[in-house]
């Protein structure tokens, strides 16, 4: 994944806090998915913002990790993200 450029939340998606936590509903499968705190973190970054670098920079100031190690679990969960058709490039 390329580390730069904008995500969105897909078409047909909602999700919810519950505490740190939350559980996202992809409406057209009706599957559901819990996230953990830190996954709930990123996920709420592209609901707002959408910009790699913004979701990057929030996560840094909200964790004690290094910049790489950061930049490899976001992608991750970003790859994940996608796959699942939770979230979108945005081009």
């Amino acid at each position: 994944m390329t580390l730069s450029g904008y995500l969105a939340l897909a078409e047909g998606v909602a999700y919810e806090a519950l505490g740190a936590d939350a559980v996202v509903l992809h409406l057209g499968s009706g599957t559901y998915y819990r996230l953990n705190e830190v996954a709930t973190r990123i996920f709420e970054s592209i609901a707002v913002s959408g910009e790699f670098s913004q979701v990057r920079s929030s996560m840094l100031q909200d964790f004690e990790i290094g910049g790489k190690a950061l930049d490899a679990d976001i992608a991750v969960l970003i790859d994940e993200l996608i796959d699942l058709g939770l979230v979108v490039r945005v081009e």
